[in-house]
């Protein structure tokens, strides 16, 4: 599941400069990461509480849904302010979802081998993200950003549902 969430990020941290210089808002995309920066860094305190306190999903499913929502947002972007409210809702949603994914698969193994979880969790991590800037900048050619924007949309809701879909079946075999 984490690579698939940074399969669909790389295409914020390789397009994000060329998709506004597109859209003539060059200027302000130099601060998409700085407002991004701003809401992880707000909502992860709050969010590392709720996964600690109610579990992951209550978590992971409003997070996916929000960088959905970000990235549907950036497919209809046309002025500088909602290529800054994209940065937020990207940064509110995938800023959460990197940090659970990575605590669910130290959980996952047994205290001796959470290190080995570690590792494997961001060796998947960065493929997505490696996979993703070459072939998303295969596929954004054909598409164009916009839909490029809106089709990762749809992505994160089905990895959403992929996820539950991993987790119940994880719950029903520990039963």
């Amino acid at each position: 599941v984490g690579f698939f969430v940074s399969f669909v990020y790389a295409s914020i941290v390789s397009f994000i400069s060329v998709y506004a210089e597109s859209l003539g808002l060059l200027k302000t995309a130099s601060y998409f990461f700085l407002v991004y920066a701003i809401a992880m860094l707000l909502i992860r305190p709050f969010s590392g509480r709720i996964f600690d306190k109610r579990g992951p999903h209550i978590v992971i499913i409003p997070s996916c849904i929000m960088f959905a929502i970000g990235l549907f947002s950036l497919s209809i972007t046309q002025t500088p302010w909602m290529l800054l409210l994209s940065g937020a809702l990207v940064g509110f949603g995938y800023g959460t979802l990197l940090p659970s994914f990575q605590t669910l698969a130290i959980q996952a193994a047994d205290k001796h081998r959470s290190g080995y979880a570690t590792g494997t969790f961001f060796a998947f991590y960065d493929s997505g993200l490696a996979i993703g800037t070459a072939s998303l900048g295969i596929i954004a050619v054909s598409l164009g950003y916009s839909n490029l924007y809106l089709v990762l949309a749809a992505m994160v809701l089905l990895i959403a549902v992929y996820y539950l879909w991993i987790m119940k079946g994880r719950i029903a075999s520990a039963e």
